[in-house]
């Protein structure tokens, strides 16, 4: 028998421990209720309605800061995806970051947002691509473009340009195809070749392509005699990435890769996936409704428009109430179409006497709501956010030092 056995009514003041490496570092229980930036999030819900995405910035600059600092030897690639808004565009200039397209379309944006061009990196999926973002007037090129499928000779690109856009090839197809491309690279001369791209889905085979593209890159320079100083790395892998122990491997790869190929030690970005967001995202919704046809687990169905998937299990509390039941597994659900829900989370664990019109806060969801705020000191700020850039940038940390050595 434990203290609340004996004094049940106990459990109306005690709440369980938010942790702070799955929720905002600003989230805590008050009266029962959950708060963010000191906001509670079910007043967020009747004032801005449901589903919202918060967004909380302690948690996003201080995670910003610390990924730099525990990586501070190499360019952050970040990838926040629909969180980008002015705010965020603001704070590209704070902290001097470097945006990331992959269309015109969100070039377009991003000058919208007042992003400077030579803080814009353009990558080019297609030849076509490539065409668009080298027929920029001067004054309008982003500062480096990646190409992944080639180059179009484009005539009128190659008289427009005055200086050569600084161009980097992806590696992650066949080597001898990424070869071929750098020296469509190097013949045009509307191009400079400054590097290459590569991706590895785990820090497992981060080592391999590292000490791969620095072979590719040795490669160039002896088939051309062009010096490629860049190297970005992507990581396509879940959140919650330890990039203490990435910037490790990465050290020791690009040591081992520059020592085999006699190579000089590239300047690095690295992509680590959304981890900018991690921790500093809440997705709040109202349950619409609970289905207990199957006795294997209960449905509980919410907002439409909340989005599908997110990148891990999905953590989730009623945010309205202290709930005094015991905790239970269910499916959540997005309830847009009555026709076929689509599944958040099979097994999110939630209090069993969850009922309809509950306010739910989900830790890193979706994050693709149609209405998104910035919560800070509690004030909360709407964000208009522009139809042509939601998960298609990333964020880069403007860094003019090169990987350190050891």
């Amino acid at each position: 028998m434990t203290l609340l056995d004996y004094l049940p009514s106990l459990r109306g003041a005690l709440s369980p421990r938010l942790d702070h490496a799955v929720w905002p570092s600003t989230t805590h229980y008050r009266h029962g209720r959950v708060t963010v930036a000191g906001m509670f999030l079910d007043d967020i819900a009747d004032r801005y309605s449901t589903p919202v995405c918060v967004i909380d910035e302690t948690s996003l600059r201080g995670r910003c800061n610390r990924i730099a600092l525990e990586s501070f030897t190499a360019e952050m690639l970040y990838r926040p995806g629909s969180v980008l808004a002015p705010v965020v565009a603001r704070w590209i200039g704070e902290q001097h970051l470097t945006l990331v397209v992959d269309s015109m379309a969100g070039l377009s944006s991003a000058r919208q947002l007042g992003v400077d061009p030579s803080h814009i990196v353009g990558r080019a999926q297609s030849a076509q691509a490539a065409d668009h973002f080298l027929s920029l007037p001067a004054g309008e090129r982003v500062g480096r473009i990646v190409v992944a499928a080639g180059l179009h000779r484009i005539s009128d690109a190659d008289r427009a340009l005055t200086l050569a856009q600084s161009t980097l090839v992806s590696t992650d197809g066949n080597r001898e195809y990424a070869e071929n491309v750098i020296a469509q690279v190097v013949d045009c001369p509307a191009t400079i070749f400054d590097g290459v791209e590569c991706s590895a889905s785990t820090l497992d085979g981060v080592f391999a392509r590292i000490v791969e593209s620095l072979g590719v890159m040795a490669q160039a320079y002896r088939d051309h005699g062009v010096l490629g100083n860049r190297l970005h790395l992507r990581i396509d892998s879940p959140t919650g990435l330890d990039t203490a122990l990435l910037s490790d491997v990465v050290e020791d790869a690009v040591d081992e890769g520059c020592i085999r190929h006699r190579f000089p030690r590239p300047q690095l970005a690295v992509e680590t996936g959304e981890s900018i967001t991690d921790a500093s995202m809440v997705t709040v919704c109202r349950v619409r409704s609970i289905d207990r046809t199957d006795s294997r687990r209960a449905v509980v169905v919410v907002d439409g428009g909340t989005g599908c998937a997110p990148a891990g299990p999905a953590a989730a509390v009623i945010a309205n109430r202290h709930s005094l039941g015991v905790e239970e597994l269910f499916v959540l659900a997005d309830g847009s179409d009555p026709l076929r829900r689509c599944v958040i989370d099979s097994e999110v664990s939630l209090p069993a006497d969850v009922r309809v019109g509950d306010v739910l806060a989900i830790a890193d969801g979706p994050g693709d709501c149609p209405s998104v705020l910035t919560l800070s000191d509690g004030q909360a700020h709407h964000l208009d956010l522009l139809p042509e850039m939601p998960s298609r940038v990333r964020f880069i940390p403007r860094v003019d030092t090169p990987f350190r050595s050891r």
